[in-house]
């Protein structure tokens, strides 16, 4: 279903051991999505290793800024992979404390119609508890080079830690989550801060579907309606309070 999904124009991000055990546990020589990916998973991760980055060694849209020669943080543990068919290796992946190539960490291919990014680590569970700018950056471009530069569905103007989904209710409206998981609540790691740091005048847009027009915007937990103006296709309004959470529902029309 994925193969047939990319080969007819979609796209695929894939982390670390995705596809590489069957439903009891045991290795698929290769990985499931060997000729997807254009990669060929080796095993298991050997084990976790300090000071792992990442290094490109090509230009490729989906690194943003990064280029030859520059590093970025990578994951400490990484699977043994290959590159396949016309598949390139756009990122190695570096041990500093070694100074030792540990093999490919970011894969592109193409196939069909659709294109697929394969990264050996987990980029996107490192960022959770690490919150590393170079992190970031590299998995946002990753997404817009595998979303061909469309539009967001939504965007958010908040610190970091803030984070939107977007659903649409079964009666056809946009509904975003808003979570704003602001502050370190887990006293078991020695951190001090044990409560949710309160937000104001939150900057929200959800992307309209084609031939829909919002008629109200409503804040689900804080029971009110804010105002709201469409512009260049979104729906654009300020959430005036964020605590903890908040839930916008745009009613369209």
């Amino acid at each position: 279903m994925l193969g047939e999904w990319v080969r007819n124009g979609g796209s695929l991000l894939a982390t670390y051991d995705t596809g590489l055990y069957n439903d009891v546990g045991e290795v698929r020589p290769g990985g499931m999505l060997r000729d997807v990916l254009g990669a060929e998973l080796k095993g298991g991760a050997p084990g976790s290793l300090p000071e792992m980055y990442y290094r490109p060694t090509v230009m490729h849209p989906s690194l943003g800024e990064y280029r030859p020669g520059d590093r970025f943080m990578g994951d400490t543990q990484l699977i043994p992979a290959a590159a396949t068919g016309s598949a390139r290796v756009i990122a190695e992946c570096w041990n500093l404390g070694l100074d030792k190539v540990m093999g490919p960490a970011m894969i592109a291919n193409d196939l069909g119609k659709g294109r697929t990014i394969y990264i050996a680590g987990s980029l996107e569970a490192h960022y959770i508890s690490s919150r590393v700018r170079s992190l970031r950056t590299v998995l946002a471009s990753t997404v817009r080079y595998l979303a061909r530069d469309s539009h967001p569905p939504f965007t958010i103007d908040a610190p970091r830690g803030v984070y939107g989904v977007l659903r649409q209710t079964s009666g056809g409206d946009l509904v975003l989550w808003v979570l704003a998981n602001i502050g370190f609540k887990d006293a078991s790691n020695g951190r001090m801060r044990q409560e949710f740091v309160a937000l104001s005048n939150i900057p929200a847009r959800i992307l309209l579907p084609e031939g829909r027009t919002a008629k109200g915007v409503h804040l689900v937990r804080s029971q009110q309606s804010v105002p709201f103006v469409t512009k260049d296709g979104y729906v654009a309004a300020v959430i005036p309070s964020l605590h903890a959470a908040e839930i916008v529902h745009v009613e369209l029309s």
